[in-house]
């Protein structure tokens, strides 16, 4: 698929580290309906370039099958996004996730490089579509401007739980922000899919705490102590 429509099914992601060819390899096999090649957090600082080496022969050479191939760039405050973005295009990835997004202005800018690069290389124009992390305060309270900021853009997307505590609350509190100024999630699908050995939440609670917030939110009721 090297051309993938706005509006498709992305029930499921797969997030891979490209640092690990083995795992980028045949993940089809599992067949969710996208998968995230990672090259940020995923990746040690020292080897972004041999995971953009990995990236970009798995995008060339490898048949996967159908599944929407999803590439993680690093972030803009990071001296990688440009060569991630070119690496993305020459293998002819079907969408670039753009991570910690909190302005239109992010968009544009990823934009703007990712025209350049089709041009360069020769690839059709307007083929990579763009997909933005929101990671930040900033970036919900800028969610409307940024979900309008382009063509390309098939969606928003949430991180799962704050890094640092490895709980859900982060993300909730996102959520509640985006409801609050008239955005709502069409569909939140609780999933316990963070191991119990970070911090002291497990899948249970994970699952509970998860769906007790979507139904309070499809509620309009951002209190759920």
């Amino acid at each position: 698929m090297r051309n993938p429509p706005k509006k498709r099914l992305r029930r499921s992601m797969m997030f891979l580290n490209c640092q690990k060819p083995g795992l980028i390899r045949d993940p089809y096999i599992y067949k969710p309906d996208s998968i995230i090649l990672d090259l940020e957090d995923a990746v040690a600082e020292n080897q972004k370039d041999a995971a953009r080496y990995s990236l970009y022969h798995a995008l060339r050479e490898i048949d996967y099958r159908g599944v929407e191939r999803v590439v993680r760039i690093n972030g803009l405050d990071t001296p990688h996004w440009k060569e991630d973005i070119r690496v993305c295009v020459a293998g002819g990835a079907d969408t670039i996730r753009i991570a910690k997004t909190e302005s239109a202005r992010d968009v544009h800018v990823i934009e703007e490089h990712v025209l350049a690069a089709e041009r360069e290389l020769g690839r059709p124009e307007g083929s990579t579509l763009l997909m933005a992390a929101l990671e930040s305060c900033s970036g919900v309270l800028n969610v409307l401007d940024i979900c309008r900021s382009s063509e390309r853009l098939i969606g928003v997307a949430l991180p799962s739980v704050d890094k640092g505590t490895h709980a859900p609350s982060t993300v909730f509190w996102r959520l509640a922000a985006l409801t609050s100024i008239g955005v709502r999630p069409v569909r939140l699908i609780p999933l316990p899919c963070q191991p119990p050995k970070y911090g002291t939440w497990g899948p249970k609670e994970f699952c509970t705490t998860d769906l007790r917030f979507c139904k309070a939110l499809e509620r309009g009721v951002l209190d759920v102590r």
